[in-house]
């Protein structure tokens, strides 16, 4: 498995407790310097905000998808965003002027409602000096974000649509209160929006999708909520799942 060592590292950060950093004092500094967004998703209409290239976001409500248009138009989301995520001008610390790149896209996950908080370099430097334990925070969801894209590398690097499509269902889901080896997706999400994610084409995800459930890798509740059962793992022939990703 690549970069392992570092992953160690990185784990080391994950395990402060991010959510003790919204206390009273950093949230009374977020209001302060920080302006408010809140963004809705309206059913079957996407809402995209463009993020500005020069800004600092803190997704302090939600859950969202951070994207980006190819210029053939096709969007790519290329992460799944948990309160607390810091997003935007992440070289905050540079003192060189920086120039705009492509711009990135935040939208709500699956009909819900997100609130962020945008600073312009000086100010999210405010906060920091005024709530220096919040550096835990920032070092927490680096970490956490590289490892993400390293996992996805890797199952990019194996060219198996359907591991690709397990990892991303997996990280959309939560991890079954009884069934071992399972996880549970509570949202509702569709094949388009699984192509973006996956970036291949919908029709590919359908068939994928139906080849998983042929094979025993999904199946729906009486909720309809999806079930993802890695059991099969154990099978020869599915040897290809390396579960330590997920």
């Amino acid at each position: 498995m690549i970069f392992d060592k570092p992953r160690k590292l990185f784990s080391l950060f994950r395990s402060h407790d991010i959510s003790k950093d919204f206390d009273s004092s950093l949230s009374k500094s977020l209001k302060k310097y920080g302006k408010v967004i809140s963004i809705q998703e309206k059913k079957d209409i996407a809402c995209e905000f463009e993020l500005v290239f020069d800004r600092i976001y803190i997704l302090v409500s939600g859950k969202a998808f951070l994207s980006r248009i190819e210029k053939d138009g096709r969007k790519i989301i290329f992460d799944i965003l948990e309160e607390g995520s810091i997003l935007g001008n992440l070289d905050f610390l540079s003192k060189e002027k920086l120039n705009p790149l492509d711009p990135l896209y935040i939208e709500p996950l699956s009909a819900n409602i997100i609130k962020l908080y945008e600073f312009n370099k000086q100010n999210f430097l405010e906060v920091l000096s005024k709530n220096p334990t919040f550096a835990l925070h920032i070092l927490s969801d680096f970490s956490g974000r590289i490892s993400r894209l390293e996992k996805k590398i890797e199952a990019i690097a194996l060219s198996q649509i359907k591991f690709r499509l397990l990892y991303e269902l997996i990280q959309l889901s939560s991890p079954h209160e009884i069934l071992k080896d399972s996880f549970r997706m509570d949202i509702k999400i569709t094949h388009e929006k699984l192509a973006e994610i996956t970036g291949v084409v919908r029709e590919t995800v359908s068939k994928t999708i139906k080849q998983l459930k042929e094979e025993g890798f999904i199946r729906f509740d009486k909720q309809k909520n999806m079930i993802i059962s890695l059991e099969k793992k154990r099978e020869s022939k599915y040897s290809f799942l390396n579960t330590s990703l997920f």
